[in-house]
């Protein structure tokens, strides 16, 4: 904890935070023990009189000049970065900030191997802290995360087309679940369980008879730390800017998101493949609201600005390296936005059409924090 690099993640992340705090933590252990470790000792005459009540005299006495010399000045130094340990955990507790991952290993990935990276993966990402973790056409086993609970739904008329997204307890409550859209059972969860999903479902994106099985779940929330409630939506688009179904337009709308701020954690399949790999870099979750008249404002979408595309592992067409700009982790109807939006370097589960993995930092109030240290807000 103390010896992991943690500067570029310090405004970003709430383990960074802990981290930064443990440092704090550290130095005022060691700042008492110094007194006890020397042969030294010091010593003082205090009278302050009856008439001294004030409580803040530890942190705001005069201690300079004794720096050195008095353990009791040794002990409101370590009280000041005592402080700042508190300071600096708490906020990242009081912002509007917090990280998500999208995970898509896609129905092929069979192998016991590569499953078990994958959840290898899964289990770094909730070590650290990830608020949320969407897992996209996921298709065996995984033990419930300690601490977390889920949202999940399927679509299809033959072969259920699973989204399930994990939600850190101690930073999101549930409030509600958007249509069909199972939340809180984690047993009733699309293959986590029993490695096997529903044969159907109807929370499909768009007709499954004509653009395949592209299936999505979503959820009202509460972010706990800022009282803030979101709308997330997970899932998958059809292709080539196809049609999408009347009720998925409901349920991001007014009738189902209720207005809210639109956290989506999703594989756009942006533009077409005719129009080459670079075409889906140019279209923006904005450009996707604005074709499907979904209504749902100005998004914050950081990953039209990475260098990084995220699809596919196509083995089988002769293109295992990523070309398209297809995930996306996106802030619609809302003055937050989406930073630090990272792709992972590797194919985890290595499988035929397997999409690289993606994190990201959501601030649900806009602000930055990287023009002040983080001890310095309350």
């Amino acid at each position: 904890l103390l010896t992991t690099p943690w500067a570029t993640t310090s405004h970003s992340s709430t383990m960074a935070r802990a981290r930064f705090g443990l440092v704090f933590l550290s130095l005022f252990v060691l700042t008492v023990w110094r007194g006890h470790a020397s042969g030294a000792f010091s010593v003082a005459d205090v009278k302050p009189h009856f008439q001294c009540m004030s409580a803040g005299f530890l942190l705001t006495a005069p201690w300079a000049t004794t720096f050195h010399s008095s353990t009791m000045a040794r002990t409101r130094f370590g009280l000041v970065l005592f402080s700042l340990f508190v300071l600096t955990v708490r906020r990242g507790h009081a912002s509007g900030a917090f990280s998500v991952a999208e995970v898509k290993p896609h129905f092929q990935c069979t192998s016991a191997e590569g499953q078990q990276r994958v959840r290898d993966h899964i289990g770094n990402l909730t070590v650290s802290g990830t608020g949320l973790i969407a897992l996209i056409q996921f298709e065996f086993t995984l033990a419930q995360p300690k601490g977390y609970t889920a949202f999940g739904a399927a679509c299809g008329t033959r072969h259920g087309d699973p989204v399930v997204v994990l939600v850190d307890e101690s930073q999101f409550s549930i409030v509600s679940g958007i249509r069909e859209t199972v939340v809180g059972d984690y047993a009733s969860m699309p293959f986590l369980v029993t490695g096997k999903g529903p044969t159907c479902g109807s929370m499909c994106v768009a007709d499954p008879a004509v653009e395949g099985e592209r299936g999505y779940a979503a959820a009202v929330l509460k972010h706990t730390p800022s009282g803030q409630d979101i709308c997330v939506i997970a899932g998958t688009f059809p292709h080539c800017y196809g049609a999408w179904l009347p009720q998925f337009l409901d349920d991001v709308g007014p009738a189902g998101c209720q207005g809210l701020p639109l956290l989506f954690i999703v594989d756009t399949n942006a533009a077409c493949e005719f129009e080459g790999p670079l075409a889906s870099k140019g279209i923006s979750m904005q450009d996707i609201g604005k074709n499907h008249s979904a209504g749902w404002g100005a998004c914050s979408d950081p990953a039209v600005a990475s260098p990084e595309p995220t699809c596919c592992h196509d083995i089988s067409k002769g293109h295992p390296e990523a070309r398209y700009w297809y995930d996306r982790t996106a802030l619609c109807n809302s003055k937050g936005l989406v930073e630090q939006f990272r792709v992972h370097s590797d194919f985890v589960c290595g499988t035929d059409v397997e999409h690289k993995y993606t994190t990201a930092v959501v601030r649900l109030d806009g602000g930055s924090l990287d023009e002040v240290p983080f001890a310095l807000y309350v």
